[in-house]
């Protein structure tokens, strides 16, 4: 094909030249490219290239416009072989699933032209279990939907296989056949079974939603961060960046953490403290950490955090007001040297005068 190109300029013109390139690109899951070709115009309405680029937005979970093109695909189908109208019609089912149309996801499984019999395509028939199962999870039917995650499971196609067992312990979870800690293990085996796509995602996720939802914060921003750092293209890790973020104000911010003892929750800060947000919210938290290290008597451990307030995040007034309390943790603590010299790094002229005479005593 680039050959083609290269001897014929005008190839990109070519409506069928686009198809078969776009295709090609497909095949080597080259999304991006894929989705030029196949979204140009020319093809806007041609129901034979639709459920093409309904698998090229499913590839990129863009699952409205996967259920749109598969859609405006559903009358064509008819035009290709057996074994592509089982593909159309799965993704079909999938997309519908995503979107929660149960209905229309029965109805394209239903048209599957396959069977569990010996020699039916593995893939077809462990997939068309596998939704069926999430059809069935959809709608309530927790028995069924566990039943057919294991027949998908029984069948031996590792990609499938991996989903249904994933989607089998969410089930059993939400039915509470297994606790959170049992989920946590089963789910930390899989992650060895599984590498490099949306899925590893999607189970790692998962591990830290339940160390989160079971008080194990460490465990779970541990978890966050991992696929953070592991897959920073993608954009779930984007989501869960900010979900990082929202946790860590809900700790320290919003009093979570005081469920922690204070050497733990002061730990688990200085782990993630690149998680602390700029302005005044960032400085209310430390201010409201460091008090509660006051209260513990953890008075090297307050004056730390207050020292680096004053150094590196405050300015003017409010740096004045944060020195005076370090000057009184440095009191506390027997240092007067270091009160000293905090109040005279924190000099300001306009302080109010009850600031200014509280200086003066210490």
């Amino acid at each position: 094909l680039e050959r083609v190109r290269l001897d014929d300029p005008r190839a990109d013109d070519d409506g069928i030249y686009r198809l078969i390139r776009g295709l090609s690109y497909l095949g080597l899951n080259h999304l991006e490219e894929a989705e030029k070709d196949l979204f140009h115009p020319i093809f806007s309405g041609v129901a034979e290239v639709a459920p093409w680029r309904a698998k090229v937005a499913a590839g990129k979970q863009d699952w409205k416009t996967a259920s749109r093109e598969i859609k405006a695909g559903r009358d064509a189908f008819g035009v290709y072989s057996n074994e592509l109208q089982n593909e159309f019609r799965l993704l079909d089912a999938e997309a519908a699933l995503e979107e929660f149309d149960i209905e229309v996801a029965k109805n394209a499984l239903e048209g599957i032209k396959t069977s569990l019999t010996e020699g039916a395509d593995p893939k077809v028939a462990a997939t068309r279990e596998y939704l069926e199962g999430l059809a069935a999870l959809r709608s309530g039917d927790m028995e069924r939907a566990v039943g057919k995650f294991d027949q998908a499971i029984a069948l031996g196609y590792r990609p499938v296989e991996t989903k249904a067992r994933f989607s089998k312990i969410n089930a059993e979870l939400a039915q509470k056949e297994i606790t959170p800690d049992e989920a946590i293990e089963r789910l930390n085996k899989m992650q060895f079974a599984w590498r490099g796509d949306d899925l590893e995602v999607e189970i790692q996720k998962r591990v830290g939603d339940l160390y989160i939802a079971t008080g194990r914060m460490r465990e779970g921003l541990q978890t966050y961060r991992q696929i953070v750092k592991s897959f920073a293209k993608n954009p779930k890790a984007r989501d869960i960046a900010r979900e990082m973020a929202d946790i860590f104000n809900q700790l320290f911010l919003e009093g979570g953490a005081d469920a922690l003892p204070p050497i733990k929750a002061l730990a688990l800060y200085y782990e993630y403290r690149e998680l602390t947000p700029l302005g005044k919210k960032g400085d209310a938290m430390i201010r409201k950490l460091a008090d509660r290290l006051i209260k513990v008597d953890l008075l090297d451990q307050a004056a730390q955090l207050l020292d680096h307030q004053v150094n590196f995040r405050l300015k003017g007034e409010i740096k004045s007001y944060t020195g005076t309390k370090l000057a009184v943790v440095h009191l506390w603590n027997e240092k007067p040297q270091e009160s000293l010299n905090i109040l005279q790094k924190t000099r300001w002229r306009a302080l109010p005068p009850e600031v200014k005479q509280e200086r003066l005593h210490i």
